[in-house]
């Protein structure tokens, strides 16, 4: 079959992006926002030697886990052309269903594992406004600025003034933004010429007091119109206003300098009775009611006796490190982030814990100076996963047991499989959904050495 042919497929399942799976005269073709159950006649949009893209051009025979009449009525307009939710037009439970097979087909096809420990998923009791962080892109459209996100697999801009997975403040907040930068003529940045002012905008809210902070990410060292900036947000609920200068021509929207106009320049957030302050650009999770449902799981595995020594090799601002703290003799958290340690530290001392400590550097670097004599290492990495010489640093340690946390089923499966080559054993696999709507799953996996699968 030729890109733009036309064929008729039943979706079986879905694959590792989310996208609906089905073939085509023996050809395996992926198409985003189908679902197993469906019946479509599509497009051919790209096509390689062992599989092909497709594109909807009409459901037929609509899957039952496609919603319809009034329950498609919160179905966000933009969802099929936003790179952000996939799922929107999908039952929730059945959301759910298919992330417990994304995770299985991870392990099967990565790790060799045919028969993981892979729990059912636990599910978020608010699959819509969960979200307490936005970082929208800001580029041109039609001659003005305009913000949103990236379309799936491009950077051609989607401009959003509403999400329905936001924290409902997010639109005021934005909207506010998009006119200080007109009224104030701002330029939106072009990242193929590397010029304009405004790169992104950054918006966090804390869902235990109802604050926001706001930042806008810049192309430049001087930010022009503070005041008028402060101006703007007020009467939002905004308590902390901060620029970023990055000039870099990297994606990493916040890799600058923050500087805070007014407030703070931190949000307070309470977890489980631990309170944390954070800064613009430190990593916290994003789904405010599963972030307790995820650092308890973590202690329900690791089943610490309260004598344990830990390590928690990606800390960030602290989140699960001080969580932990309380049910074991002491921490040890390790983070690359100067400005999240610096955060961790704070709220170490603003909770009173002085059984834990934080050091600054990149695990894979410097784990070997703090794995000695560890019980337990906690492992949460960014999406790529761990790095091969962390995971051989641990197995080479005395280390008894691996608390795993990953949002990406692929990376953890390498993993797993690497580590189960070093003498642990994969004791279950408890997935928690962070991000409804979306094709994206954490897992929380216990290992220990010689143990037994347990789920």
């Amino acid at each position: 079959m030729e890109k733009n042919d036309h064929a008729n497929i039943r979706i079986t399942s879905v694959n590792a992006e989310g996208y609906g799976t089905g073939t085509a005269n023996g050809l395996v073709v992926f198409t985003r926002g189908a679902l197993p159950g469906d019946y479509l006649q599509i497009k051919l949009v790209q096509v390689r030697k062992n599989f092909a893209y497709g594109k909807i051009v009409q459901v037929v025979d609509p899957s039952p886990h496609r919603l319809t009449g009034e329950n498609a009525s919160r179905v966000c307009p933009l969802a099929e052309r936003c790179g952000g939710c996939i799922w929107q037009h999908c039952d929730y439970r059945a959301q759910l269903h298919f992330k417990k097979q994304m995770v299985r087909d991870a392990f099967l096809t990565i790790a060799g594992m045919a028969d993981a420990p892979v729990c059912d998923v636990t599910g978020s009791a608010s699959p819509y406004g969960y979200c307490n962080k936005a970082q929208y892109v800001v580029g041109g459209a039609d001659g003005r600025a305009a913000a949103g996100f990236y379309a799936p697999r491009s950077h051609r801009l989607v401009e959003i003034k509403n999400c329905n997975i936001q924290h409902p403040s997010h639109e005021k907040i934005l909207s506010r933004i998009m006119g200080f930068i007109a009224e104030q003529k701002i330029l939106p940045y072009d990242e193929a010429t590397h010029t304009g002012l405004a790169r992104h905008i950054l918006i966090r809210t804390s869902f235990g007091t109802g604050e926001s902070m706001a930042a806008l990410v810049i192309n430049g060292s001087a930010f022009p119109k503070r005041g008028a900036f402060i101006e703007a947000l007020k009467g939002t609920g905004v308590t902390s206003v901060c620029y970023i200068t990055n000039r870099s021509r990297t994606n990493a929207a916040l890799a600058g300098s923050t500087h805070v106009l007014c407030g703070s320049g931190t949000l307070e957030e309470k977890i489980g009775g631990v309170a944390y302050s954070i800064s613009p650009s430190s990593f916290f999770q994003v789904n405010h009611a599963q972030i307790s449902v995820l650092y308890d799981t973590v202690l329900q595995l690791a089943d610490f006796c309260g004598c344990e020594t830990v390590i928690d090799a990606h800390a960030g601002a602290g989140g699960i490190a001080l969580y932990v703290s309380r049910s074991v003799k002491n921490v040890t958290g390790i983070e690359i982030s100067p400005q999240a340690a610096e955060d961790a530290k704070r709220n170490a001392a603003a909770n009173g814990m002085d059984n834990v400590k934080f050091v600054t550097g990149e695990s894979e670097k410097v784990i070997t100076d703090h794995v000695a004599g560890a019980d337990a290492v906690i492992l949460n990495p960014p999406r790529k996963g761990c790095g091969r010489e962390l995971l051989d640093a641990i197995a080479a340690s005395g280390v008894k047991k691996i608390i795993y946390v990953s949002c990406n089923p692929g990376t953890l499966a390498r993993d797993v499989k690497i580590l189960c080559g070093a003498g642990f054993m994969l004791e279950c696999v408890r997935p928690v959904d962070m991000f409804p709507q979306t094709a994206h799953i954490e897992c929380v996996c216990g290992m220990t050495r010689g143990g037994k699968p347990n789920c």
